[in-house]
């Protein structure tokens, strides 16, 4: 007997991003303001 592997395909926008750590998030704050800074 074969056995089928059913997995759910999101259809959903940004339905299954991974969540981001407290620090990343930080981090990702810091480089968008050194971005907008430089310009």
């Amino acid at each position: 007997m074969t056995r089928t592997n059913l997995r759910a395909i999101s259809i959903v926008p940004d339905h299954n991003k991974a969540h981001l750590s407290k620090g990343q998030k930080a981090f990702n704050t810091l480089i968008a303001y050194f971005g907008e800074r430089d310009r």
